[in-house]
């Protein structure tokens, strides 16, 4: 009886040092806008969170997670934010995976530029300005690329079908040489598609 006491007894003064951590460990934090939070957790998630728009900063030295931009794997962007400020996430190049809410109304010129490793963007499906196919974020009519990223898809060929009598921008291309991996072709009034071949 005594030695089962003893065990429950070591089991009890062990149990705190034994509990599995339930919520990541935060490493940096600040503000991003007025009414705008960020949070930078230690499995390198960048939450932002809060409501309104991020500041559009001139310079990429000035976002302030800049010094922890090589910490950053994964953005999440909270419900209520609407707008990605200018160069927020300019040469990120360990982030992978961006999620775009649907109350996002704008991306700021330059705000995924040099995130060489980004490979999954997904936009709400009710977001009204913006949608993404296969990795590329476009505009919600598909007219218009907002971020497509070739660099680390040597192997990847994409086949952008457009309307003829649109004008859209290939501005946001980055990482190789465009017209090894892209092929813009004309298509009719109704006709546009993304096609990804390995």
């Amino acid at each position: 009886m005594k030695r089962h006491l003893w065990v429950i007894l070591m089991v009890l003064m062990l149990l705190p040092l034994a509990q599995v951590r339930t919520h990541a460990a935060e490493v940096a934090s600040g503000t991003c806008g007025d009414n705008l939070t960020w949070v930078l957790d230690d499995e390198e998630t960048l939450t932002i969170s809060g409501t309104g728009d991020m500041t559009n900063w001139e310079t990429s030295t000035r976002v302030p997670w800049y010094s922890n931009r090589d910490s950053i794997m994964s953005l999440q962007i909270g419900s209520n934010v609407t707008s990605i400020g200018r160069v927020a996430f300019h040469g990120c190049t360990e982030l992978t995976s961006v999620r775009i809410p649907d109350s996002v109304t704008s991306i700021g010129e330059g705000a995924f530029y040099g995130c060489t490793g980004l490979m999954s963007i997904t936009v709400n499906s009710s977001n009204i300005y913006y949608s993404s196919e296969s990795g590329i974020l476009f505009n919600k009519e598909k007219m218009q690329f907002a971020f497509i990223q070739l660099g680390n898809r040597e192997h990847t060929r994409y086949l952008i079908v457009l309307p003829v009598s649109e004008t859209w921008r290939l501005t946001a291309v980055q990482g190789c040489q465009a017209s090894e991996y892209l092929t813009v072709l004309p298509a009719s009034a109704t006709q546009r598609s993304v096609a990804v071949q390995d």
